[in-house]
């Protein structure tokens, strides 16, 4: 399937370039010296048109089966920070206070708390995570003159850092569900000092039945009107959407259509934010990618490409 999407981005853009030299002036005066009448040229144009309707149409087509054929994601992700830009946070300000009364309320060994969403596409590699949490503890990178290049070094060295002392440790979008790996990772981190605890977010149920979570938060889905002020965040930023009535109405439509899913309205208000053309963001709200699973976070990067020029879909492929 790879190789089929890196071979229509290629195809496309070999047909567009062939769709704008067909439009040039040369070419547009050559037809004329041959006395070629209006008929012949409309039809040929029409043919051309719907060449790169039906590559347009299998390319998407392409997307979707892929989307929906089981495989599991590459993870791409950019590394969570514990560095939040509240502005940027909508409709979580119950959930925050819930967690933190299930934080305080488990309060004497160490807790695992579990937060069930949408995401999570993090490797669990116990050896990597051990090394982040220890230079995390220290505050600086291990020395590279003198690694420690075992787990049992890592380990015995951060159950040395985290002797008597409280920890909050939050790990991010974890994927993996093996509990064995899990408790190789949690044994130095059980000398920490008495209320300690372990944020742990995942879209995966069984990680939280792995990691013997203490309690289990299931976060709902976000409110339209909470996306939508996502929303007109990223796509109008500061300018104010009412001198857009049309595009703010589609706009609407379009949150209505991935309510619930912040990042899928995040990215599509990004995609969006330069284009003030009513024919492009009707393009958007009417893609059948729309049907993808609610679990699939990546149907709006894909929709993100699928919309790009012929020209620069090259640059992925």
């Amino acid at each position: 399937m790879a190789g089929e999407l890196v071979g229509g981005a290629f195809l496309s853009a070999f047909l567009q370039s062939l769709f704008d030299r067909m439009a040039s002036r040369e070419v547009i005066d050559f037809f004329n010296c041959r006395r070629l009448n209006d008929q012949l040229l409309k039809k040929l144009d029409a043919t051309l048109n719907s060449v790169n309707g039906l590559l347009d149409d299998a390319e998407e087509k392409q997307i979707t089966v892929e989307a929906g054929i089981g495989e599991k994601p590459v993870s791409r992700k950019i590394p969570s920070t514990s560095l939040v830009i509240e502005s940027d946070v909508y409709g979580r300000s119950n959930d925050r206070e819930a967690i933190i009364e299930v934080l305080l309320s488990h309060s004497r060994d160490l807790g695992v708390i579990s937060i069930v969403g949408m995401g999570g596409i993090e490797e669990f590699d116990v050896l990597k995570l051990t090394k982040v949490i220890l230079e995390e503890v220290t505050g600086q990178a291990l020395d590279t003159k003198t690694p420690i290049s075992s787990l049992n070094q890592l380990q015995l060295e951060l159950k040395r850092k985290l002797e008597i002392k409280k920890f909050l440790l939050v790990l991010d979008d974890v994927w993996s569900d093996k509990q064995a790996d899990w408790e190789i990772l949690e044994a130095p981190l059980k000398f920490g000092g008495e209320g300690s605890k372990i944020v742990v977010t995942t879209r995966n149920e069984q990680v939280a039945l792995a990691v013997n979570s203490v309690a289990t938060y299931h976060l709902t889905e976000l409110s339209v009107d909470e996306c939508g002020s996502l929303f007109k965040r990223r796509a109008f930023h500061d300018e104010n959407s009412s001198l857009h009535p049309d595009l703010e109405q589609i706009g609407r439509e379009i949150v209505r259509k991935y309510k619930g899913l912040p990042f899928a309205v995040k990215t599509l208000g990004t995609l969006l934010r330069n284009k003030r053309d009513v024919s492009e963001w009707k393009m958007i709200l009417m893609s059948n990618l729309r049907n993808l699973s609610n679990d699939n976070i990546f149907s709006a990067i894909k929709l993100s490409y699928y919309y790009l020029p012929s020209y620069l879909k090259r640059c992925f492929a």
